[in-house]
């Protein structure tokens, strides 16, 4: 099978300032002094704060409930909406930052997102989100550009301006739908951030596109989202549900790597399988016969065909580990 020849380039939308200048995106690569060994740790009392300058001044001392108002304050910008709650954008003394809060008149806290994120705040896994620190009862993240969804939608647009392009063949379009080095870059990456999210005793549970930030930059993808880590009747999204979920069973490890694998497949083709569906309960049908790799066309299945014994890894009734994929990934 020939290499890609079709080089789709990353989403180039940037953030702005008050005064149309491009705002960075906050460093939180592990070289970065923000992910530094002397960053903040966390310990029985909470985070203690050193020299972590993007987040220490709204780090809690002392307590779960205590924090630092340093008068971040939020825009209009409402970065992305839940069930439950909403991502603003806020500014601060540092940059831009993501404050995640509950939706008006939504019942409870945010409480038990922020002690999983606690667990999962290690520097040295860059594709799980990081927890900054607490704000008016809201969390403090690094802001991304996108999420998954964007990248691939932009890629998509990419690929259909490729298809008219009469110098390009079949061949040269052959291959994942962002990439076949990218594709498996990004398979690489989530595996990895699911991995460590599993060596952790917790699953995702709510895996799917809109749940992962990228950066363009570093072509990087983020796990974000666990506010229904700890709650075994979440409501999950109907597409990247397991068999097992959709039987009523509690999220487990296999169950976030079947998602992974439909986020794959998502990724490979630009669109959701079991897309052609006309209504609910047809596509319910459909999901109890066929697999879902089987929802495409046999012209979209040979985009990925290099690509399908991994994907049948993961999409089968008892997936591979996490770990084991990011190896097989990698060895690939």
């Amino acid at each position: 099978m020939p290499p890609d020849r079709v080089e789709l380039t990353p989403v180039s939308t940037k953030l702005k300032d008050s005064n149309g200048q491009t705002v960075p995106e906050l460093d939180d690569s592990p070289s970065s002094p923000m992910c530094s060994p002397d960053s903040p740790a966390l310990s029985q009392t909470g985070w203690t704060s050193t020299s972590w300058p993007a987040a220490q001044l709204f780090v809690p001392k002392q307590g779960a409930n205590a924090s630092i108002d340093v008068g971040l304050h939020l825009t209009t910008e409402v970065l992305g909406r839940g069930s439950f709650s909403k991502v603003i954008k806020a500014r601060g003394l540092h940059g831009v930052y993501a404050v995640k809060l509950l939706r008006k008149g939504m019942p409870g806290d945010l409480e038990d997102e922020a002690r999983i994120l606690q667990k999962l705040n290690d520097p040295g896994n860059p594709n799980v989100i990081r927890l900054l620190g607490r704000w008016n009862g809201g969390l403090v993240f690094p802001i991304y550009e996108g999420t998954l969804t964007s990248a691939v939608a932009e890629f998509s647009a990419q690929w259909a301006q490729k298809q008219t392009d009469l110098s390009f063949t079949f061949e040269d379009l052959n291959g994942p739908l962002c990439g076949r080095q990218r594709w498996h870059d990004w398979a690489k990456q989530l595996a990895s951030g699911l991995a460590y999210v599993h060596s952790k005793h917790m699953v995702h549970g709510d895996l799917k596109p809109n749940n992962i930030c990228y950066s363009p930059g570093r072509d990087r993808l983020v796990l974000t989202d666990f506010s229904t880590t700890v709650d075994d009747d979440a409501a999950f999204s109907l597409i990247y549900a397991s068999p097992s979920l959709r039987a009523g069973q509690t999220p487990s490890p296999d169950s976030d790597m079947y998602a992974l694998g439909v986020v794959l497949l998502f990724c490979a083709t630009g669109t959701e399988p079991y897309g052609e569906a006309k209504n609910t309960q047809q596509r319910l049908l459909w999901m109890d016969k066929l697999v879902p790799q089987d929802s495409y066309s046999p012209e979209m299945c040979r985009h990925f065909a290099n690509e399908l014994p991994m994907l049948n890894e993961l999409l089968s009734l008892t997936p591979v580990s996490a770990t084991k994929f990011a190896a097989d990934v990698a060895n690939s």
